[in-house]
């Protein structure tokens, strides 16, 4: 048996452990559409969901894979915030202070987030790392305040959320930082910072239908479902 994502009992819904703020449910007054929609995705959210009636009889099977959004560089003017992102894949469940998350510019390291706590030195207290609940789910962006030139290069997170484990590489690999001339035109070179998602579904010749949804970091994605009775659970397992 998974874990609950969301339950629908007497019109009220109940986000489970981890989603609240992130689900939304169709009305099932006002249709036959029970889908769920996910938002702020991130690695660990991928798996197999199942949507059940009075949390026994099985209506349908979602698997969802979550990609990597596109890479492209961060471009920002000096004394401006900007946010690196980063996500990791997190076993449910693990504790925080397990987490190890070490960020490098230009292959040196610049922060690290050991035992619960986060070493970095002077020249780079300007940069810090998402609250404990964001780190538990995956997400190890670095955050920069007041950008300054030197800021300017490659960066680099690796991650593991277990002692047991070596360090890896997060996603994106690596994110390229871009200080703007704010008195001159943007280089023709540059581009934009675009992100993209995409989704399919294929429904099997089983009883119980199954879906696969394919979600990207940073988006949303929604696990159709449809059915003639009314669901009141949807779990991860």
């Amino acid at each position: 048996m998974g874990k609950h994502v969301a339950v629908l009992r007497e019109g009220h819904i109940t986000a489970g452990q981890g989603y609240e703020d992130r689900v939304f449910l169709e009305d099932p007054t006002a249709s036959d559409d029970f889908s769920l929609v996910l938002r702020d995705v991130v690695f660990s959210d991928g798996g197999i969901y199942e949507c059940l009636w009075r949390g026994q009889k099985p209506v349908c099977s979602v698997f969802v894979d979550v990609l990597e959004s596109l890479n492209f560089p961060v471009l920002a003017a000096v004394g401006e915030d900007v946010t690196l992102h980063c996500f990791g894949n997190v076993p449910s469940n693990n504790p925080w202070e397990d987490i190890d998350i070490h960020w490098l510019k230009d292959e040196r390291e610049v922060l690290r987030f050991t035992s619960g706590k986060i070493d970095v030195n002077v020249d780079n207290s300007h940069m810090s790392l998402p609250v404990r609940e964001e780190m538990s789910r995956g997400i190890f962006s670095l955050n920069i305040r007041s950008i300054r030139a030197q800021d300017q290069g490659v960066y680099q997170c690796r991650y593991k959320s277990t002692d047991h484990e070596d360090l890896q590489n997060g996603l994106p690999e690596t994110r390229k930082l871009i200080l703007l001339d704010v008195s001159s035109d943007v280089p023709s070179t540059s581009e934009s910072i675009l992100s993209t998602s995409s989704g399919s579904y294929t429904q099997t010749s089983t009883s119980v239908p199954t879906w696969t949804s394919v979600a990207s970091t940073e988006w949303s994605t929604e696990i159709s479902t449809s059915a003639q009775t009314s669901a009141d659970t949807v779990e991860g397992i």
